[in-house]
């Protein structure tokens, strides 16, 4: 399948259909990696830009929404992908839109304490 095509074939919208569970960053007492769960929407739009939603959560059953980060922004097509024959490297790029957006009060006062307020 050729670029062209790729890019044809992934407009469009992809959802998660439960909690997804990732690796943490962080480990338990016995070494191994403590678990995230979130939950994605994914646009590709035509003219090559993207929409990106992850909500993550506190329990894998999404019953405490910790923190949505919304990403827009622009993909550059690179070619074929080195080792995954039939795939596309590309290049995501976040330059529309960053936000982050606290979903429980605890969450929120980690934030605070290293961002800086800028109306200060």
């Amino acid at each position: 399948m050729n670029a062209d095509q790729v890019k044809k074939d992934s407009i469009g919208q992809w959802e998660s259909i439960t909690p997804e569970i990732r690796p943490g960053s962080t480990k338990n007492e016995d070494g191994t990696l403590k678990p995230f769960y979130l939950k994605r929407k994914f646009t590709l739009n035509p003219d090559d830009t993207f929409e990106l939603d992850v909500t993550n959560l506190a329990d894998p059953y999404a019953n405490v929404p910790i923190v949505k980060i919304v990403i827009k922004g622009h993909i550059e097509w690179k070619g074929e992908h080195p080792i995954a024959k039939g795939a596309q490297k590309v290049d995501f790029s976040a330059d529309i839109e960053y936000s982050i957006t606290p979903l429980l009060q605890s969450f929120a006062d980690i934030l605070n304490k290293f961002t800086k307020n800028f109306n200060e």
